[in-house]
């Protein structure tokens, strides 16, 4: 099963610039009017070494309003890293109408599992990233459903509970960093007075950077988003989203740019996901 992905990345390589429709984001919230779309090489800043590919960040927004605070984050994130010369490919996941519903058979460990054209599309995209960045905005303590969906149904395609529990190699995520950025209409002591702050750090973040074998995890944080928040409080908030991004990259530049994996494990698990 993990060998039919590896055999996807094999036959598709390192995925062009996706055809992602620009972020319109709501000058209230500090963002721009500029596309979040990866440029071509050729615009890509002089930091990038001659030769080489630069680091490749992947950064999927779950938010169901276009001008959202969540998308300013995006937008700005993607918009600092391409000043470094690094690759962004934005995923949007609601303005792409990504569907998170799994299907029979597509879970792992089937006999006749099925790998979907839509997740097929997602695995080429995303191979050889050296950052995944997740932004949304916690709902009843937990990420957006859609979001939820896309863990299982494309870092999940073909991995079993035993994968996970083995630490399995993970032909997308594994030595690549994961970084979160969410948001809350609360505050940050009242989700920690819940329990939820923690609950996700470990249930989501911890949790994902173990199973898909991530070198790293990193969550920031932005409480009291709502409508009519300070003007200032928001363009703090895109200022620190723009040094984490900058650290991150720093990172990312070290660790030397990742080509795609395609070594799996010798034989395939047939059992099913339950972990």
């Amino acid at each position: 099963m993990l060998s039919l992905i590896a055999a996807l990345l094999v036959r598709g390589g390192p995925a062009p610039n996706p055809p992602v429709g620009s972020i319109r984001i709501n000058p209230y919230f500090g963002g721009s009017h500029q596309p979040a779309t990866m440029p071509g090489a050729a615009q890509q800043g002089g930091n990038a070494m001659a030769g080489r590919r630069p680091p490749k960040h992947v950064v999927i927004l779950c938010h169901p309003e276009e001008g959202s605070f969540n998308a300013s984050v995006a937008e700005r994130y993607c918009a600092t890293v391409r000043t470094i010369g690094h690759e962004v490919v934005l995923r949007d996941l609601y303005a792409m109408g990504f569907d998170p519903v799994l299907r029979a058979r597509e879970q792992p460990g089937r006999a006749d599992f099925e790998l979907s054209s839509d997740v097929a599309e997602e695995l080429t995209l995303l191979s050889g990233a050296s950052v995944f960045v997740l932004v949304y905005p916690i709902w009843f303590g937990a990420p957006p459903a859609m979001l939820k969906g896309y863990v299982e149904r494309v870092l999940g395609a073909g991995f079993t509970h035993r994968n996970v529990r083995d630490r399995a190699f993970h032909p997308i995520a594994e030595g690549a960093h994961l970084l979160s950025f969410t948001s809350s209409g609360t505050t940050s002591q009242w989700l920690s007075e819940q329990g939820a702050m923690l609950s996700l750090r470990q249930v989501f973040d911890e949790y994902i950077k173990n199973a898909f074998s991530f070198a790293s995890t990193d969550h920031v944080h932005f409480s009291a988003i709502v409508k009519g928040t300070r003007a200032n409080y928001i363009r703090e908030c895109l200022a620190e989203v723009e040094q984490k991004a900058r650290t991150i990259a720093s990172i990312a530049a070290r660790d030397g740019w990742r080509s795609a994996r395609v070594s799996v494990p010798a034989a395939d698990d047939p059992s099913p996901h339950s972990g």
